[in-house]
């Protein structure tokens, strides 16, 4: 398999000092409180998994997680989630028998997400399994990019404690296409939401309070996650 580009900054991405990121994970957070997705038993396939956050965003018992990501990188890192199985591959074409599990779940997928993606999460699945999948904004991304002057799906991350800057892919979509998309490869029953920080986190990334300043708009008021549920 080709070296993913994640190998590149693996070591750092969980850190706090990519306040971005942690941003993310904490709107995440609140998403699942707010509209909570019980996964009361049977297997679930993470994609894009990383360290792994089934455990830390679900609750779920890591001998019933499977762990997909393309970087070897990430696979090594000494701090992860237990699971019982990890495989090495792009979720865009997954090496495994159709209907195998009842969940597939990927948090920031941004870096693969479209037809190919949806179309394995929904080979993936058994019938009226669930797919729960968040995604950076396209409201949000598309405004910070074009103040970075960067490609629009493209991200870039800052090696910490260096000058160096790593591009890598992020694929946004209005929650119309998304939408579009999740129905073209055979989805029902969708949700999107779309959900921003709350008022009292501390610290927020400059990325987002520069897009709010150009926009003129509180934190608060600015979506920055997509949360997806769909069924098979």
């Amino acid at each position: 398999m080709p070296r993913s580009g994640y190998d590149d900054i693996a070591e750092e991405y969980y850190d706090l000092r990519h306040v971005t990121c942690r941003n993310f994970d904490n709107t995440t957070k609140s998403s699942l409180v707010s509209n909570s997705f019980p996964i009361p038993d049977g297997k679930l396939l993470e994609i894009g998994a990383g360290r792994g956050r089934a455990g830390e965003f679900l609750g779920v018992d890591h001998s019933r997680v499977v762990q997909l990501d393309n970087s070897q990188a990430m696979f090594d890192l000494a701090v992860r989630e237990e699971c019982s199985l990890k495989i090495l591959a792009d979720a865009c074409a997954i090496p495994l028998a159709s209907g195998q599990f009842k969940y597939v779940v990927g948090f920031l997928i941004d870096p693969f997400m479209g037809l190919d993606c949806l179309a394995e999460a929904h080979r993936m699945l058994v019938p009226e399994g669930r797919i729960l999948l968040t995604v950076p904004t396209h409201q949000w991304g598309t405004v910070l990019r074009t103040m970075l002057g960067i490609e629009e799906m493209t991200t870039r991350f800052k090696v910490l404690d260096t000058e160096n800057i790593v591009v890598l892919p992020s694929v946004l979509h209005t929650p119309e296409r998304i939408d579009e998309m999740l129905k073209m490869v055979g989805f029902q029953k969708i949700e999107i939401s779309c959900d921003a920080l709350t008022d009292f986190e501390q610290p927020v990334s400059s990325d987002i309070t520069s897009v709010c300043e150009t926009l003129e708009i509180q934190v608060s008021d600015l979506p920055i996650i997509h949360t997806i549920r769909a069924t098979r």
